[in-house]
């Protein structure tokens, strides 16, 4: 975002400069100082063109280098057609000579035209004259307008990008973690020993837990060491039989195993 930001400010700025310049150059005279050829023939002349958004101002000097003549003249556009197309318009300025200045007003938004072309009897030579010319006004048109064209596309761009500057000065920006290297992990191998195992921290009984119950102090009554006397009554198990000493009653008077009688 502030990558987006930066370079919004930037072009704006390039365009508002631009801009800027352009419109100081249409309202800078424009001087131009130069030696013009009319080639031999009566259809040729040499012309210079200008255009205006306002009323300008053309003013100059020229000197024919051989001493011939030369015809002068400042037309409007609809003028100049009339006049290429070989009629003879009235003319905003004519003049005649070797030599001479001109100092021209020039009515409202138009293209104007400056030609030279040859002076009577003079058509079937090249005729080459020194010119000194100032155009002021405000044009070319191109240029006016391209300015206030950038001027005004680099003063929207640069508010949008200070907007942009102040929203993201007052929007909280999050927080993210770190974060971390991208280690790969590895198992340890089989034979690797394992770690000790960890030792359980002691258990502790809540604080509201009873106490263990106290061990009895009863008396316990002794273990008989003398012979037992059987209970009275049948038993299943009493004796051994003394022929074959498997287990017999003890009111038995057959073993039931060997069949011996017992005593």
């Amino acid at each position: 975002m502030r990558a987006a930001i930066i370079a919004l400010a930037v072009v704006g700025a390039i365009l508002l400069l631009g801009g800027i310049a352009a419109l100081t150059s249409s309202f800078q005279p424009l001087t131009d100082s130069a030696t013009i050829t009319i080639p031999s023939g009566a259809q040729w002349y040499y012309a210079y063109d200008f255009s205006l958004l306002a009323n300008g101002h053309v003013s100059g000097s020229f000197q024919e280098r051989t001493g011939g003549s030369v015809d002068v003249y400042v037309l409007t556009d609809a003028q100049y057609k009339v006049y290429d197309g070989g009629g003879s318009p009235q003319p905003l300025f004519y003049t005649a000579g070797s030599s001479g200045q001109l100092d021209v007003a020039l009515p409202g938004s138009d293209t104007f035209h400056l030609v030279f072309d040859h002076g009577a009897g003079y058509d079937a030579i090249q005729q080459d004259v020194d010119v000194v010319i100032t155009v002021s006004g405000i044009g070319p048109p191109s240029y006016f307008i391209g300015g206030v064209v950038a001027l005004g596309i680099g003063t929207v761009l640069i508010a949008i990008a200070a907007w942009k500057e102040r929203r993201d000065k007052r929007t909280p920006r999050p927080t993210f973690a770190p974060m971390q290297p991208n280690v790969p992990y590895y198992p340890p191998p089989s034979w690797a020993p394992l770690p000790p195992p960890v030792p359980l921290a002691p258990l502790h009984a809540p604080e509201d837990a009873s106490p263990p119950p106290a061990p009895s102090t009863a008396a316990v009554p002794p273990t008989p060491t003398g012979p037992v006397t059987p209970p009275a009554g049948p038993s299943s198990v009493g004796r051994s039989c003394p022929s074959c000493e498997s287990n017999i009653p003890f009111d038995a008077t057959y073993c039931p195993n060997c069949g011996n009688q017992v005593t």
